[in-house]
């Protein structure tokens, strides 16, 4: 049974509190993950329930930037294996990022060309506003477009629908290229747009909490986590009621559970790690 004193539960848990620490340092909405916040996440939590909430942070994907430095490398193998089934030549493969290029997608980019040393290349980097003219210039163009993670797909889905697809004609092979992805967001994304996913990490049901894939957790534990994500509000389950469990270095995606996130503006629920727009202002 745990103690009822916080502080002696943090003193008794002081290894697994610094391995949480050190795992989420690089936090970029946090600024700097730090023990106080960890602590005060936890305090949130009955004390008979504070021992799983330790247990959830350990059981997050958590994407570091060295994790997903490493993972592009990995993500260079699967494209270039697709230039080459295309017959593709370098002059004739644009990379873009999905969305604006101060999001997620343009970051992932930077990372792609930086790690892989593709600075030669730099022509073929361009934006969604500047393909259509490289497209006219190529007779057997090929289109990567990046960003991090797949969730539900229907910003992809959105976004094709918006724009991409009036912008880049049918007989194109287009592609998006992410670290992660939902395997039934993916799935989504391929049936609903003329994208072929490329990914490095599929994600499943092993990493969503409600699930029975997902061997982490007890029913019991579940249901008392859901309370808590209940609490919280701000998408219990997140959004899609998927209930992931993933974060990015930059940020967590709307798709996981809130007791991660936080409920909006943090108050009263306070997120372990918040994503930039539900922090308070």
């Amino acid at each position: 049974m745990p103690s009822n004193n916080f502080e002696r539960f943090c003193e008794e848990n002081l290894d697994a509190l610094d391995i949480l620490c050190a795992q989420f340092a690089d936090y970029a909405p946090k600024q700097g993950f730090n023990v106080a916040h960890l602590r005060a996440w936890l305090h949130q939590f009955h004390a008979q329930h504070r021992p799983l909430a330790i247990k959830l942070a350990k059981a997050i994907e958590y994407y570091s930037t060295d994790q997903i430095t490493g993972l592009m490398r990995p993500l260079k193998k699967l494209i270039d294996e697709h230039i080459v089934t295309e017959g593709a030549t370098p002059k004739s493969v644009f990379y873009v990022p999905f969305g604006s290029a101060d999001e997620s997608g343009g970051d992932i980019l930077r990372r792609y060309r930086n790690v892989n040393k593709l600075h030669g290349l730099k022509q073929q980097f361009v934006t969604l506003i500047e393909l259509p003219e490289k497209l006219f210039h190529e007779n057997k163009p090929v289109v990567f477009f990046f960003d991090d993670f797949i969730g539900t797909g229907k910003q992809v889905t959105d976004g094709w629908t918006a724009t991409i697809s009036q912008v880049i004609p049918d007989y194109i092979p287009i592609y998006l290229a992410v670290v992660a992805g939902l395997q039934d967001g993916i799935k989504r994304v391929e049936n609903e747009t003329k994208f072929h996913v490329l990914c490095v990490h599929t994600l499943g049901a092993r990493n969503q909490l409600m699930e029975s894939a997902c061997r982490q957790f007890s029913n019991q534990e579940k249901n008392t986590l859901k309370r808590y994500c209940d609490d919280a509000g701000n998408h219990p389950l997140g959004f899609g009621d998927h209930g992931l469990l993933v974060s990015f270095a930059y940020g967590t995606p709307n798709n996981s559970i809130s007791v991660i996130r936080g409920s909006k503006k943090q108050s009263p629920w306070r997120g372990l790690l918040p994503n930039w727009q539900d922090l308070q202002a």
